[in-house]
């Protein structure tokens, strides 16, 4: 982690992209949604004070991934923990992938619904999977 590159997907109240700081990692990238959750992300980077080694943006995350390489380059882990009924892995690898996202050697990080399969129809490979009841923590490269 230390001196890592991070984007937070679906970042809520930015547990693990905080997490991420306290080990040392260099930039947190954070995109919410919720107005509510926003709140609470800059509110905890503060209390933490974490904010001058962070961007948030507020908005749909398959929205701004469009434009964030541009506005903030590549990153070393990208940590997606997105509403489970949703089953959005497939949009997340699609995305990421499709906009360059990861460095060669980054790490998807993706928690979904043990139900949320991957179609394999892309770049990425699953290099860990391991779940815990109707969780699962899929990690690719």
């Amino acid at each position: 982690m230390k001196d890592a590159r991070i984007l937070d997907l679906f970042s809520g109240t930015g547990a693990l992209g905080i997490e991420a700081l306290s080990r040392g990692a260099d930039k947190i990238v954070f995109i919410e949604r919720s107005a509510e959750n926003l709140v609470l992300l800059k509110k905890n980077l503060k209390l933490c004070e974490f904010s001058k080694n962070t961007r948030v943006f507020k908005g749909d995350v398959f929205a701004i991934l469009g434009n964030i390489r541009q506005k903030c380059g590549v990153f070393d882990f990208i940590l997606a923990d997105p509403p489970f009924k949703a089953f959005y892995r497939a949009r997340i690898i699609k995305g990421v992938q499709s906009h360059h996202l990861l460095k060669s050697d980054g790490l998807l990080i993706i928690e979904h619904d043990f139900r949320d399969t991957d179609s394999g129809k892309h770049r990425l490979t699953l290099l860990k999977q391991r779940r815990f009841g109707h969780c699962v923590i899929s990690i690719y490269n």
